[in-house]
C-alpha cells in the first residue's frame, strides 16, 4: 500500500519517497516533465488571419515567416496591379496559393504549440 510520502517505482515498484528521483533499489530515474508557462494559440484564429499572409504566422510567433511572406504577397500584389496581362493571372493565383498556405501553416503551427511539439 502506497502512504502519501511515498510512490512506486515505475520500473521495479518497489516503494520509494514521493520527491526521490532516483529508485535506491533498481538505480531507474524518475524522468519529471519540464513545466512550460506556453500560451496557448487558436489554430482557427491564425488561419483566419493568414487571409492577409503573414499575419496568422505572426500570431503564433514566427515572426520571419510572416515578414517574408508579407513581402512575398505584396510583391504579387504590385505585379497584379502594374502589369495586366498574363503576370498578373499569374501573380493572383499565386497569391491565392499563398493564402492557402499560409492558412495551413499557421494552423498547424499553432496546433503543435498547443500540444508542446516542435515547430519546425
Amino acid at each position: 500500500m502506497t502512504s502519501p510520502a511515498t510512490k512506486p517505482c515505475p520500473n521495479c515498484g518497489a516503494q520509494m519517497d514521493a520527491a526521490a528521483e532516483i529508485c535506491q533499489r533498481c538505480g531507474f530515474k524518475m524522468v519529471t516533465a519540464p513545466q512550460t508557462n506556453v500560451q496557448k494559440k487558436n489554430p482557427m484564429i491564425a488561419a483566419v488571419a493568414s487571409v492577409l499572409p503573414g499575419l496568422g504566422q505572426i500570431y503564433v510567433e514566427e515572426t520571419r515567416k510572416g515578414v517574408v511572406l508579407i513581402v512575398v504577397a505584396l510583391f504579387m500584389l504590385y505585379v497584379a496591379v502594374a502589369y495586366r496581362n498574363i503576370a498578373s493571372e499569374l501573380a493572383d493565383a499565386l497569391y491565392i496559393m499563398l493564402i492557402i498556405y499560409g492558412a495551413y501553416d499557421s494552423y498547424n503551427t499553432a496546433n503543435a504549440i498547443n500540444i508542446g511539439a516542435d515547430t519546425f
